[in-house]
């Protein structure tokens, strides 16, 4: 089943448990008191339709508009040691203005983040022992066109690289207002907490 199929079949279960009380008056509801959700599995029923409204957006264009307002500097080898201060020059030489950079370790993104300036960041990452240099196998990362467009793209790259290791989704950040993909996911969120609420039975 696709994505939007998956979705629509999800939304529908939740519908039939919003008007359980009219059904079961009506002599239409399922046989058997629905059971009760407990909290986690509300918050993983939330998680499962984000992801899933996520998959639609990337599939309606977002890649598209990620990929025109960046442009892809290259994926380098994260190396151990001394060596990483290759990485600082590479950085100063080949990105110069602002940037989104991303830490993979065998094709999994840990964290995704955004920078004016690439080389100073990657420094300050260097001075504190990061985590992700540690972990991290790989680093990507995507010259950005327009400067004002960083925290759209920076968004748009955490949506479409699902980083395991980020504190702070970019739902927090000022672009998120305008951004389908954190809107929905808001919506959505909004909405079955509605559900949950009403559901007296």
């Amino acid at each position: 089943m696709s994505a939007r199929g998956e979705f629509s079949k999800t939304l529908d279960e939740l519908w039939q448990r919003r008007m359980y009380r009219l059904l079961k008056l009506m002599r239409l509801a399922p046989i058997g008191r629905p059971a009760t959700l407990t909290r986690d599995q509300r918050e993983g029923l939330i998680t499962e339709l984000q992801e899933k409204a996520t998959n639609i957006w990337i599939r309606r264009g977002t890649r598209g508009i990620f990929r025109k307002m960046t442009w892809c500097a290259r994926r380098n080898r994260i190396t151990k040691g001394e060596a990483k201060s290759a990485l600082i020059n590479w950085a100063r030489k080949h990105v110069p203005g602002p940037a989104i950079y991303s830490f993979w370790a065998n094709g999994t993104c840990l964290y995704t983040g955004k920078a004016d300036n690439l080389a100073r960041r990657l420094r300050q990452y260097m001075l504190h022992g990061s985590e992700y240099l540690r972990a991290g196998n790989t680093i990507r990362v995507f010259g950005i066109k327009t400067p004002r467009e960083l925290p759209k793209a920076e968004c748009l790259a955490m949506h479409l690289f699902r980083p395991k290791r980020n504190g702070a989704r970019a739902a927090t950040k000022k672009w998120a207002k305008k951004c389908l993909v954190c809107q929905t996911n808001r919506l959505i969120r909004t909405e079955l907490l509605s559900v949950f609420r009403m559901r007296r039975t």
